[in-house]
C-alpha cells in the first residue's frame, strides 16, 4: 500500500476516477458497493469449493468474514483519499480568502 511521508495513506482520488474539488459520483460510490458484494461472494464460493474438497462445513463461513473485511478496508482507504482530497481543497480554498 503507498504510504504519504506521514505515515498515513496517500491521497489518492484517482483511485475513484475524480478531481479533488468534484467529489465522488453516484456511479463511482455504487461501484464500490458492487465490489463489496462481489468480494463477499467470491470468498463466499471459494470458502464453499474448500469445504466441499476437504469435507468441512466452516470454510465458507470464514471465507465470507474475509471477503467482507478485506471489500471494507478497501471501501475505508478509497472513501478516507476522498475525504481527505475534500479537506485539501477546503484549507486552500480558506487560506486563498486570507
Amino acid at each position: 500500500f503507498a504510504r504519504n511521508g506521514h505515515g498515513g495513506a496517500r491521497n489518492d482520488t484517482a483511485a475513484l476516477g475524480m478531481t479533488a474539488k468534484e467529489g465522488p459520483s453516484a456511479n463511482e460510490l455504487a461501484g464500490l458497493g458492487f465490489q463489496f458484494v462481489v468480494a463477499i461472494l467470491l470468498f463466499l464460493w471459494l470458502g464453499d469449493k474448500l469445504d466441499k474438497r476437504f469435507g468441512t462445513h466452516w470454510i465458507a463461513i470464514v471465507g465470507m468474514f474475509v471477503g467482507a473485511s478485506l471489500s471494507f478496508y478497501s471501501m475505508y482507504r478509497k472513501l478516507m483519499a476522498v475525504q481527505a482530497a475534500d479537506d485539501a481543497a477546503r484549507k486552500a480554498k480558506r487560506e486563498e480568502r486570507i
